[in-house]
């Protein structure tokens, strides 16, 4: 599964973004790229209000 998702200052000054099914766990194979777009001198500030990485239950890499 994958999702790409740009987020374009032109359009948008605020909002929120998610991975595909949260709250629930994202789906395997899931590889997701968020691009944050600004122009000139505009700053772009993210804040996690929940944030979670994928661990093996296993001793693999």
């Amino acid at each position: 599964s994958s999702c790409d998702v740009v987020l374009s200052s032109d359009t948008l000054k605020n909002g929120s973004v998610s991975s595909p099914l949260y709250p629930s766990p994202y789906p395997p194979r899931s590889n997701c790229r968020y691009d944050f777009q600004g122009r000139g001198k505009e700053r772009v500030q993210i804040v996690f209000s929940d944030f979670n990485l994928y661990h093996p239950t296993d001793n693999s890499k």
